[in-house]
Formats: C-alpha cells, sequence, structure tokens
C-alpha cells in the first residue's frame, strides 16, 4: 500500500518544479525528499523521473501517477470533510436563515427541544442555504421561497410584517392607518447590522435614506434615547416596545416577509419534536 504521504510529496514536487522549492515548502530535507521518491518508485517498481545533472523531470509514468495522485488527495480532504461534518451533525444543530426573525420567534422552542445539543445559528443568502442544507452544512434552514426538491420538505411557518418605529412627534405619527416607504424616504434610520433579506428590501425602497447601523445588543438602548426613526417587526416589537414611540406598519406588499421551514426528507424523525411545536 502507497503512503499519502508520499502522493503528497510528488504532488508538490510537480507543483512547485523542483526539488529544493518542494522541500522547502514541505519542511523536510532535501536528501529525505530524495529518499521518500526512491521509496514511492521501489513501491510501484518503475521509475517516475528523469535524472539530470542537478535537475529531475517526471517522465511518462510519473506525469501520470502525478494525475491520480491528485485525484487521491482531493477524495481523501473530500472524505475527511464530510467525517467532519458528520461528527458536528451528532452534536450540532446548525440553524441558517435568511432573516433574523424566525430565531426571535422561534429561539424558546429550539433551545428546548435540543437541549443536548450545541445550537449554532447563521445568516446567509437564500441560495447558501440550500446549498449548505443539501450538503448537510445546516440541519434546518429558514427562507422566503417555498422549495421543490426530493429530498427536502418545505413548509410555510410564518410571515414578518415590517413597522416603522418613530416618536410621538415625528411628521409621520399621526398616520395611523400605516406608512408607505415613498412617505419617509430621505429620512435617517438606525438599524440592526445582521437583518439578512430586509436589508436589500429597505435599501431598494429607501434609496435616498442614511442608515445607521448597530448590532442588536446596542439598538434597543440606542432608539430609546434617539428621536431618529427606527425598524421593528411584529416579531420582534415586543422585545422594542417603548411607550415613547408610535408604531406604524408598512403598507408596502414587499414589507410583508414569508418565511419557510425547510430541511432534508431523511432527518424528519429526529426533528419531529420541534416541528410539532412550530407547525401548529
Amino acid at each position: 500500500m502507497i503512503e499519502l504521504y508520499l502522493l503528497e510529496y510528488l504532488v508538490k514536487i510537480h507543483e512547485l518544479g523542483n526539488l529544493t522549492k518542494a522541500s522547502e515548502a514541505l519542511f523536510v530535507s532535501q536528501p529525505s525528499l530524495t529518499r521518500s521518491m526512491q521509496k514511492l518508485e521501489n513501491d510501484l517498481g518503475i521509475e517516475l523521473f528523469n535524472h539530470a545533472k542537478n535537475k529531475i523531470t517526471f517522465n511518462e509514468a510519473g506525469e501520470l501517477l502525478v494525475s491520480y495522485a491528485q485525484n487521491v488527495l482531493k477524495a481523501h480532504d473530500l472524505m475527511i470533510e464530510k467525517m467532519n461534518d458528520y461528527k458536528n451533525s451528532l452534536s450540532t444543530i446548525s440553524i441558517g436563515m435568511v432573516a433574523p426573525g424566525p430565531i426571535f420567534k422561534y429561539g424558546n422552542f429550539l433551545y428546548t427541544n435540543f437541549t443536548q445539543k450545541n445550537v449554532v445559528t447563521s445568516i446567509k443568502n437564500e441560495e447558501t442555504l440550500i446549498e449548505e442544507l443539501l450538503n448537510e452544512k445546516q440541519t434546518i434552514i429558514f427562507i422566503n421561497h417555498p422549495l421543490d426538491n426530493k429530498k427536502i420538505v418545505c413548509k410555510k411557518c410564518l410571515e414578518e410584517k415590517l413597522y416603522l418605529s418613530v416618536p410621538k412627534n415625528h411628521f409621520v405619527a399621526g398616520m395611523k392607518d400605516g406608512i408607505y416607504f415613498k412617505d419617509i424616504d430621505g429620512q435617517s434610520f438606525l438599524m440592526a447590522s445582521e437583518i439578512g433579506s430586509w436589508n436589500e428590501i429597505v435599501k431598494k425602497h429607501l434609496p435616498n435614506s442614511k442608515f445607521f447601523l448597530e448590532n442588536n445588543d446596542n439598538l434597543k438602548e440606542l432608539v430609546n434615547s434617539s428621536i431618529i426613526p427606527s425598524f421593528v417587526t411584529n416579531i420582534t416589537m415586543n422585545n422594542r416596545l417603548s411607550n415613547d414611540r408610535i408604531y406604524l406598519p408598512f403598507l408596502d406588499e414587499d414589507a410583508i416577509m414569508p418565511f419557510y421551514i425547510a430541511y432534508l426528507k431523511k432527518n424528519e424523525n429526529k426533528l419531529e419534536n420541534f416541528l410539532k411545536s412550530i407547525l401548529i
């Protein structure tokens, strides 16, 4: 059996073009590298190099072996990656979402149902989340559109509605039925720094506005001590309510964001209790 390190050495020599550079990159002495290549030739029973004064080049057999070795090393790296993913899946629940609403809505259910696991959340774009779900790097994802994939179960679970938060003396505070984006374009806003797909929607409809970004931990305090408008949703509102502010729903169609929960069909039994908690 050929030892893997010999293939790694072979590929590195081919990549860098000579023994001196390869030995430096591999942190081995040049004589040791030479002996390793001699061992590889002995193991295979075939010469791999053309030898000239102070120089070696790959012969036809060497070039052929390099192509096979590259594939073997790639397969080895992929095997290690997949096994690490599987090991992590035994102790970790990875939740990906396009916007933070689901973690505000379902956070308690997540930590209650998965007390023996490490719950990791992330905000990414929809395409990336779907790819990571199929590659088992995500356990559950929350996206904005339904999926038609035989490997995936996808169900609508909630709608998030955007509201404007303004001081009581703000010029739009009297619009009790709601407000349109065009009514306040050009204003400055305090906004959470990680709002996922809401970011694209807000900036699309408020192209002439300025946004001051803050993390969620500081945002509530800053909003309550400021006269600058900000945003909340029907999901996050309870965490940010203030008696000094008016909350106006946006009436634009884009101000309502649907969420679909998606997970691999083969994991449905593992997620049964959590799914019962949120899919009523």
